[in-house]
């Protein structure tokens, strides 16, 4: 069997190979970002994370090219004290059938405000197999630390949501687990002032921490992760045709 993994964010084609008429797809779409904090007591909300598609069968011809586009991270919040970033949509086709896979990117964090929402999960593909994304977590109380990134949906199960943000004098919030096929969710920023958001550590898809209580000096959010796409296929050449003796020919040539 080959494969094929893209990571890079972009659009590009995919030149299907000989002897190649079918090839299987998934992706994970992009995380959002987390929200910002712009020096003050209120912490943000973190980035929701992408969805996962999977389709078992895509229609192919050797030769020909196809599109696929890899969604880049949900940007930070900035100091200013901005939402994070919304995460974007991950595509490959469509194939021969017109079939197209499609995963929905996570949205970002809400910036600093009191009570301040993570970000929606990605959610919303029609494909053979699908699994969502999930929402980042809430910001903390006022005084408190930012919301925990999303894990991003994988090959078995939904994404594990983020983790609403510390108390008063709470540490930093650990990003949510990933799940199988899927990215970690980022680190929430703790309530001493001086915990911004942290990014996931891997991906794909994940969504970004939002930086804590920023009392002590502004904060920014942590980006969320880019997609993926990944191809597998097995080339079928044509079979040899067995060579059959003419035994006919061969006696009438001995005489």
């Amino acid at each position: 069997m080959a494969t094929f993994q893209d990571t890079t964010p972009g659009t590009r084609t995919w030149p299907c190979p000989a002897f190649t008429s079918q090839v299987a797809a998934t992706g994970v779409a992009s995380g959002g970002g987390g929200g910002g904090n712009a020096s003050n007591a209120n912490p943000a909300g973190a980035g929701g994370s992408g969805e996962w598609a999977g389709e078992p069968i895509m229609a192919v011809t050797p030769g020909n090219n196809y599109n696929y586009t890899i969604p880049p991270a949900g940007t930070a919040g900035t100091t200013a004290g901005s939402a994070g970033g919304d995460g974007a949509d991950l595509t490959f086709g469509p194939d021969d059938n017109g079939l197209v896979l499609h995963a929905h990117g996570g949205k970002g964090g809400k910036g600093a405000a009191s009570g301040a929402a993570g970000g929606a999960k990605g959610i919303g593909s029609i494909n053979t197999n699908h699994h969502d994304g999930a929402a980042g977590g809430n910001a903390g109380v006022t005084g408190g630390g930012g919301g925990s990134g999303a894990s991003s949906g994988g090959s078995a199960s939904a994404g594990n949501p983020g983790t609403t943000g510390s108390g008063i004098s709470g540490g930093s919030t650990a990003g949510a687990t990933a799940v199988t096929g899927g990215g970690p969710g980022g680190q929430g920023g703790n309530s001493f002032g001086t915990g911004p958001g942290v990014a996931p550590a891997s991906g794909p898809g994940g969504g970004g921490g939002a930086a804590g209580d920023a009392s002590s000096g502004a904060l920014a959010g942590g980006a969320g992760f880019a997609g993926q796409l990944n191809l597998s296929w097995t080339p079928q050449p044509p079979s040899a045709v067995p060579i059959v003796p003419n035994f006919a020919a061969m006696r009438a040539a001995s005489y």
